[in-house]
């Protein structure tokens, strides 16, 4: 039985050296494990860092050591790294938070001890509000505490974060007594925390503890005594934790006991009122709070700072609030805005309440001789809008219904007995902007609001002499909303739209909007053909060609038409679709200078549009010997000649920093290229103006676009294709021809692993390094400028 499990063996390892010794399974094995093992990157977990995948030879930098958990290579590099930095140790900021953030104890201690054993100065201040402390990585910190013995009020805030809310009493303690108790002479006031999770995450914490302790059912001590011993420790170090635990008590189911409990710590009522009315804990009183939390904290609505000018209880509808409010507060309660405000947020019930309020208060206010109450409501919540609601709202003596805007939200909710309701005493169109409903019902898919709004108020019958058609103006950016149901049914009554351009927004009031689909667009050119009485604006018909090229020549023919001062835009925007989706012929027809081609190639390429891309290669090579041609003359370049050029822009590059900006952004996006043959075929392509100009090639290769921590292989696959593919041009007749100059590293590229695999892998390779310029390339100031995340010195000979 041993002999046949030796034989075994033997063969299976005979196997094995066969398969090593074959390069094309050696070849396929290790690159398909390569493949799988770039694959492994992705999200930590929730709240958890990306996690990099690395090999160690693809490792450039300290900080990578301790991101991937190489700490052996850390250690490894440490010391060559922290000589040539010494001078300056601010520099270690950004390593020693990382190995805080990855919880490597090793190389955090390792840094601290080389630093002389203290931190840089405010070092936790500069990541305070990106560190999210963890037990391993407070703990790791803690064991450097005397630092933070000088400055605690700067620290200790952040520090506590952690075991508070998680109720670690052994870490708490810890904090205590190693910075709290020596500075006790340094009183800390007022010191506030930002954590939600004090009660939540420590009650879960207390849950765990008392499963786990109590055995016996003789264990009356409360189960949020951590809680309150934590509170108290820091109440004799001036830190009042209190404020904290009581809107979290307040956002948790309003927790009597913990509330209870802070209100016996203060030594009377009038201290411990004076201490929750201040604004911030009112605002969570006000959104939180039950009736029995406001009778147990003894609220007084007649205090000034629970005035209503400051009511956010309408906001998050917590009618408890209004009802225990209410006898004291009727009397002024119709001079604001709850009312708008609880219908805003679709406060049903609360709203309710407040109705029957103040018709109480109108009433009253009429035999007072006060002057007659009237409230406006100008806007419904779509969850809440009724029939009853609108009933109630519309009947009220003292509320004053502004009709259009609840109309349009009764449009949105499809309830057409609301809206009958609301417009019935408005017959008449002379009395309301009937074309804001009529373009709001087209936004819905439903043909009875719109045919009751044309019956009504634009004498919608075919047997009637006085039915007239009606163009409704309706802006580009709303037809992305609208439905084809009611948008044909108004075409097939004779009506039309008239569409215009939005006025151009300010930066802060742009906003996303929603593509008009190649339904619509078609549905409106069907019925408003350009050519019509009331032709259809020249933006639909751009918009369309973006989707699909059959019949061209209307496109061709809507171009003469589009304002100048829209059309560059317009037409980029068409031509950026029409490349993503294959259009070749929408594509001939909107590209018309440099300007447009480097957009419309990187489109192409990322979705695999290769005729497209194949296209615009020709065309803009094309106008590169157009251009040649007219620089020899002297002549300014300009367009090419075309079907459009009577109304395109005339004007062209006639610097050539123009044109190689435009050159260098189409040749950017070859990053996009996976395929060798693809890639060499564009490449070859456009030699005769960027692939053989050392300037564009050096600048392409310091201009990756993706981020090499998580595409390190493609991005180093990608450049060792382009310079590969550059070699070829420069060993070849194309030098000469071209005039090819060595490629350029820049000391200061920003991204520091491509000049690194560069120098790496070609500088003492003698079939490349005649191509790259490494005599000019300063390698000390490439390491300066990378000292931040403690770049590596580069071993050649490995």
């Amino acid at each position: 039985m041993n002999r046949e499990d030796s034989s075994n063996t033997d063969t299976k390892r005979e196997y094995f050296k066969s398969i090593l010794n074959s390069k094309y399974l050696r070849t396929k094995i290790f690159k398909d494990v390569g493949i799988i093992h770039y694959k492994l990157y992705g999200d930590g977990g929730q709240g958890q860092p990306m996690i990099y995948r690395f090999k160690s030879h693809e490792i450039i930098s300290l900080k990578e050591c301790i991101i991937v958990h190489r700490t052996d290579l850390f250690i490894k590099h440490f010391d060559q790294v922290f000589k040539s930095v010494i001078r300056d140790f601010s520099i270690f900021d950004d390593l020693l938070y990382t190995a805080l953030k990855y919880e490597n104890k090793t190389a955090f201690d390792m840094m601290v001890d080389r630093l002389g054993g203290k931190l840089p100065n405010n070092f936790l201040n500069r990541y305070s509000n990106i560190w999210r402390p963890t037990k391993n990585s407070l703990s790791i910190l803690m064991n450097h505490i005397t630092h933070y013995q000088q400055q605690p009020v700067q620290y200790v805030g952040l520090l506590l974060c952690h075991p508070i809310s998680t109720g670690d009493l052994e870490m708490f303690d810890q904090i205590c007594k190693d910075i709290l108790e020596p500075t006790q002479s340094d009183r800390i006031k007022n010191i506030t925390y930002g954590t939600n999770d004090l009660y939540d995450n420590n009650n879960n914490n207390n849950n765990n503890n008392n499963n786990n302790n109590n055995n016996n059912n003789n264990n009356n001590e409360s189960k949020y005594e951590i809680i309150y011993y934590m509170v108290n420790k820091l109440k004799e170090y001036d830190m009042d934790l209190r404020g904290n635990l009581f809107m979290d008590a307040l956002k948790c189911d309003n927790n009597q006991e913990i509330i209870k409990w802070i209100k016996d710590s203060f030594g009377s009522m009038p201290e411990f009122i004076g201490f929750y009315n201040q604004i911030n804990f009112i605002y969570h009183i006000k959104q939180y709070a039950s009736t029995e939390t406001l009778k147990l904290i003894q609220l007084n609505p007649v205090d000034v700072r629970v005035s209503y000018e400051n009511c956010t209880s309408s906001d998050y509808g917590n009618i408890d609030f209004l009802n225990y409010t209410l006898p004291i507060m009727a009397n002024s309660l119709y001079d604001f805005n709850t009312l708008q405000t609880a219908l805003d947020n679709g406060h049903l019930e609360y709203s309710l309440i407040v109705l029957q309020v103040i018709h109480d208060q109108g009433m009253k206010r009429n035999e007072e001789l006060y002057g007659r109450l009237q409230i406006y409501v100008n806007s419904v919540h779509e969850s809440i809008m009724s029939l009853d609601l609108v009933q109630r709202l519309s009947q009220h003596p003292y509320i004053k219904v502004l009709v259009e805007d609840i109309a349009l939200t009764a449009i949105k909710a499809k309830q057409l007995d609301s809206l009958q309701h609301l417009l019935s005493p408005y017959t008449n169109q002379q009395y309301l902007n009937t074309n804001s409903l009529i373009v709001g019902a087209l936004c819905i898919d439903d043909t009875t609001i719109i045919e009751y709004l044309l019956n009504t108020y634009y004498n919608n019958d075919d047997d009637d002499d006085r039915t007239t058609t009606t163009s409704f103006q309706v802006k580009t950016n709303i037809i992305g909303d609208m439905m084809h149901q009611p948008l044909e049914y108004l075409y097939s009554l004779g009506h039309s739209l008239d569409i215009k351009l939005p006025p151009s927004p300010n930066w802060h009031q742009i906003k996303q909007t929603k593509e008009p689909s190649l339904e619509i667009l078609e549905l409106i050119i069907k019925y408003q053909p350009i050519n019509t009485q009331q032709p259809i604006h020249p933006w639909v018909i751009l918009a369309r060609f973006g989707y699909c090229d059959e019949g061209i020549d209307l496109l061709i023919s809507t171009l003469r038409l589009v304002p100048s001062t829209q059309r560059s835009s317009k037409i980029q925007d068409t031509l950026i679709k029409a490349s993503k989706n294959g259009l070749i012929k929408t594509v001939e027809c909107l590209v018309m200078d440099i300007n447009r081609f480097a957009d419309s190639f990187k489109t192409a390429i990322i979705h695999n549009q290769i005729k497209v891309a194949e296209y615009l290669i020709n065309e803009c090579i094309s106008l590169v010997h157009l251009n040649n041609e007219e620089e020899e003359e002297n002549i300014s370049p300009r367009v090419r000649p075309s079907l459009f050029y009577d109304y395109s822009v005339r004007r062209g590059p006639s610097d050539k920093k123009i044109w190689e900006r435009e050159h260098i952004k189409i040749l950017s996006s070859f990053y996009y290229i996976e395929d060798d043959q693809l890639f060499k075929s564009f490449w070859n392509d456009c030699k005769s103006y960027s692939t053989t100009n050392s300037s564009m090639v050096s600048e392409l290769l310091a201009e990756s676009p993706f981020d090499t921590g998580y595409y390190r292989r493609y991005v180093s696959n990608l450049i060792d294709r382009i310079i590969l593919n550059y070699s070829r041009f420069y060993n070849g007749p194309e030098r000469d021809q071209y005039q090819m100059q060595p490629l350029q590293l820049s000391s200061y590229n920003r991204n520091a692993f491509v000049t690194y695999h560069i120098i790496s892998k070609y500088r003492h390779d003698p079939q490349f390094n005649q191509i790259i310029n490494f005599n000019d390339f300063d390698i000390n100031q490439f390491y300066i400028n990378n000292q931040s995340i403690g770049l590596i010195p580069f071993i050649f000979n490995k």
